[in-house]
């Protein structure tokens, strides 16, 4: 024997010896950590317990560095302050006795710190120490039972007990262990075999002590174990690992099973022996194994979700769900079944192993109809076995044994069932059904997602009314029939629809009638259409038609033909024929030649020479209909840009009281004052404002500038608090469903209360849309702000709308205001008009008023204001203010009548 294994031996035998020896848990502790200060010659040792230090040698009383001993203990330092010497090398070993973590600290002074022998002989007797702690719980337990027995009986069992403890401690200490201990010779023969080691293994101790270790050494480790402990036994090698290992170790019932295996070689005065602590850690790998198992399900989860919202394809998105089920659960079998729009029926869309020409049952025999009525995960341990449904093809074609489903979600019914199935039986853990049903989730989301996006892509580019294409899609189908007809050198035509006459029919049946000729005009169209035909709405009754591979003109005036033929028999509108005619405008480009806005666009001025002609007709672009087509877009541009160059201008024309000749406000006009062509009235500009979408802005623009300069007059002049500015509005304003808060607006931004603000609209407001033109206008009349019907009489149904909507003023047109002064019928309409407004509170202004004779006969009849160059031409800001004051006459207060507010 080497003299330091003959040291180590002799220290541990002479540890062992005086810690058996103490009769009290404390008395054991002292002699422990003296003992081993002592051996290892360490000016300080202590026992630390949790965050506590229990026995400690080498301080002072009140000196013992606590913290220090409790980092030390816990492996968290390596260095400790010993008094007098400084901060010296520390080490540690660990007691385990099964209840607390229990640590022995040795510090000693010089720089060298512990050799391995040392830290080794430390863990001796601790583990020594250890065990002899539990022992005495024990010999303390049994102690209190003698306790009630005669003094001499006590006595005489205590020196029998003391007798026996020097002989059996060590085999207490072993056979009281909670972990298996096993013993062996330089030879490998098991020399000690504890009650746990018989639980761990299943071998009694009488039946493998003096059997060989490789009796619980599965067979493909034996050589293996045999070439280690030759290597430990050579000359010079003697090393064994350190710490921890987990092995694999044979149980007698023939299984393998891994252990965590601590263990020691102490050399004696014949040879060495090996002891080793092992611990079954099956429980700990299944733990273990379930945790890494659910992480990676969470993280393919995870990966799915983060895939399905970067957008990647369904088709990918189902592949990779197939395939990640197929791996991360260890199946053979993987399906996505999409349930047929029958309800009955549903076929697989991906998988893996399994065909997808096949056709499931989704009824109520089935497993798949189970699951879907169900709406919970199923699952199938032993197909064989199962009762609930039956198999189908998917369990019998290949001979699958078990498996488990679940459904995938959608908003209005399900998808579909979402599978994995396997060959050999087996059970699936609650992980593994809420793995699938999560997957799942993912898939449905990832469905639903797309069908929202399907259905707002066709919303965008489909008309909601009629289903047809709109003008974005019908463009992007323009564009790709020109750049294929350049390659071609075919011809590209392109038909631009507009229904004669729409409007009567809104307006005389409703807006519903014409909605319902809309939707039926869509199939009817087809009819006259060729296959290769795409038919789009624009909006409102505008269609256009694209044609291709034409050959020439005569091929796209054929379908034009058609097209005006189609509209011969009357249409159904809430079940009575109406008869509906329909004007045709056809444009060509030839090799791609036209863009195709251009295209369009001449398409649009051949329909409106179709409708100029008297409409039910087609017509042909021509250079000269190009050149009127251009001429248009040329003034819409120009006025787009008047609008930016601020060359919009508003003139003021009074208007006058009947009862003194006094100004009771102004009309707004505007002007646009054009760098070539001078000061323009609207009628040259208004209705190109309302084709092209203007009018909004120059509405607004107008409204809010009038608003400013009488909130400026008023400003200047306090006294005229009560002057009312009338502005002219657009039908296309009006139609705007947040027109009334535009109004609001402009009245907080400018200042002007709406008693001072008058709103004109003409009859075709009331007529058009007649439900939201009232809600429109009750809106504004609660800003506060006055409604005036303008150009009173020349509309075909006014009378019947005044009285339902929230008129408080009407202007007579100048029509039959000119002849006031020698027509009879003027006069008597006027009339007539005056005493129906008089009874339903409405004012009346003569519009138009030039003579005297007109002035004095519109007072006649009742008009209580006038408007007209009689007193005034439009006139600017700056002369409307001088002419309040001259012929204004310059009032402190301006006259108001009743229905001013």
């Amino acid at each position: 024997m080497n003299p330091l294994g003959q040291w180590a031996t002799e220290q541990l035998t002479a540890f062992a010896t005086s810690v058996s020896a103490a009769s009290s848990r404390e008395s054991a502790l002292r002699r422990g950590v003296e003992g081993a200060a002592e051996a290892l010659e360490a000016e300080v040792a202590a026992m630390v317990d949790g965050h506590s230090v229990v026995m400690s040698v080498g301080f002072s009383p009140g000196q013992v560095p606590e913290g220090a001993l409790v980092l030390v203990g816990e492996g968290r330092a390596s260095r400790l302050e010993i008094p007098g010497a400084g901060s010296c090398p520390a080490t540690c070993a660990s007691l385990e006795d099964g209840k607390s973590r229990k640590s022995l600290v040795l510090a000693r002074s010089g720089s060298e710190g512990f050799a391995t022998e040392e830290a080794h002989l430390l863990r001796g007797f601790a583990r020594v120490l250890a065990l002899t702690l539990r022992t005495l719980v024990v010999l303390d337990e049994e102690r209190e039972l003698r306790k009630t027995t005669e003094r001499e009986v006590h006595e005489r069992v205590l020196a029998e007990q003391a007798l026996r403890e020097s002989q059996e401690r060590a085999q207490l200490i072993v056979d009281t262990a909670h972990d298996a201990f096993v013993s062996m010779d330089a030879d490998g023969l098991i020399t000690a075999w504890n009650p746990a080691a018989e639980r761990t293994f299943g071998w009694r101790r009488s039946e493998v002590v003096g059997r060989p270790i490789e009796t619980v050494i599965p067979p493909r480790l034996r050589k293996a174990y045999r070439r280690g402990l030759e290597r430990f036994l050579a000359p010079g090698e003697g090393k064994l690992p350190e710490g921890q290992l987990e092995l694999v170790a044979l149980h007698r019932g023939g299984y393998e099973f891994p252990v965590e295996l601590t263990i020691t070689a102490l050399q004696t005065a014949e040879s060495w022996v090996f002891h080793s602590f092992l611990r079954d850690i099956t429980a700990r790998r299944r733990v273990q194994r379930d945790l890494e198992q659910r992480a990676a399900q969470q993280a393919s989860v995870a990966a799915l979700g983060r895939k399905a919202l970067e957008g990647i394809h369904l088709s990918q998105l189902m592949k990779e769900t197939a395939r990640g089920l197929a791996e991360t659960l260890g199946v053979e079998y993987t399906a996505i079944l999409e349930l047929l729009p029958n309800g009955t029926e549903l076929v697989p869309r991906e998988g893996i192993g399994v065909r997808k020409d096949t056709r499931i049952s989704a009824g109520a025999g089935s497993a798949a109809g189970y699951t879907i009525r169900s709406a919970a995960p199923v699952v199938v341990e032993d197909w064989r076995s199962e009762s609930r449904f039956a198999g189908g093809p998917l369990a019998e074609q290949d001979g699958l044994a078990s498996g488990m489903s679940t459904v995938i979600r959608g908003r209005e019914r399900p998808f579909g069932v979402l599978l994995a199935q396997t060959r050999t039986a087996r059970s699936f853990s609650p992980d593994d059904v809420n793995f699938l049903e999560a997957t799942a989730n993912v898939l449905a989301d990832a469905i639903e997602r797309q069908r929202v996006e399907e259905e707002i892509r066709h919303q965008a580019l489909h008309d909601p009314l009629t289903g047809l294409p709109n003008r974005m899609l019908f463009l992007d189908r323009l564009r790709h029939a020109n750049a294929r007809s350049r390659r071609s050198r075919a011809s590209v035509g392109v038909l631009f629809i507009d229904i004669d006459r729409f409007k009567a029919i809104n307006d005389s049946l409703s807006h519903e009638a014409g909605d319902e000729l809309l939707r039926a005009l869509g199939p009817r169209l087809n009819e006259a259409l060729r296959v290769e035909d795409t038919l789009a709405r624009f909006g409102g009754d505008e269609f256009v038609v694209l044609c291709e591979e034409i050959n020439d003109e005569r091929d796209a005036v054929a379908v034009a033909e058609r097209v005006v033929t189609a509209f011969a028999r009357p249409f159904i509108i809430h079940g009575v024929e109406y008869p509906v005619t329909a004007s045709v405008g056809v444009a060509l480009a030839t090799a791609g030649s036209r863009d195709p806005e251009e295209l369009i666009r001449d398409a649009d001025a051949a329909m409106y020479q179709a409708k100029q002609l008297g409409g039910g007709r087609y017509e042909l672009c021509d250079e000269r209909m190009r050149v009127r087509s251009l001429s248009r877009l040329h003034n819409e541009e120009e006025l787009r840009l008047a609008i930016e160059r601020h060359e919009l201008r508003a003139y003021y024309q009074p208007i006058v009281s009947a009862e003194r000749g006094e100004a009771r406000g102004f009309e707004a006009l505007l002007r646009w004052e054009h760098p070539t062509r001078g000061l323009l009235p609207p009628a040259e500009f208004i209705p190109l404002a309302e084709r092209s979408g203007l009018i909004s802005p120059i509405g607004r623009w107008m409204l809010e500038q009038s608003c400013r300069q009488t909130a400026r007059w008023i400003a200047d002049h306090p006294s005229w608090s009560n002057l009312r500015i009338s502005v002219n509005l657009s039908p296309c304003q009006v139609a705007k469903p947040d027109f009334a808060e535009m109004v609001a607006d402009v009245l907080d931004r400018t200042g002007v209360k709406p008693g001072n603000l008058a709103l004109e609209i003409t009859e075709s407001v009331l007529i058009e849309d007649t439900e939201s033109s009232l809600e429109r206008l009750y809106a504004l009349k609660a800003l506060g702000v006055s409604l005036v019907l303008d150009n009173f009489g020349t509309g075909y149904s006014s009378l019947k709308y005044l009285e339902r909507f929230p008129i408080d003023e009407l202007k007579v047109d100048r029509s039959f205001v000119a002849g006031l002064g020698n027509n009879a019928s003027a006069a008597a309409i006027v009339t007539a008009v005056v005493s129906m407004a008089g009874a339903l509170g409405i004012t009346v202004v003569a519009e138009g008023v030039e003579t005297a004779d007109e002035e004095s006969r519109g007072w006649t009849l009742g008009c209580q204001f006038a408007q007209g160059y009689r007193f005034a031409r439009p006139l600017s800001a700056k002369d409307a203010e001088a002419w309040l004051f001259s012929n204004g006459r310059n009032r402190s207060t301006l006259p108001l009548v009743a229905h001013d507010r």
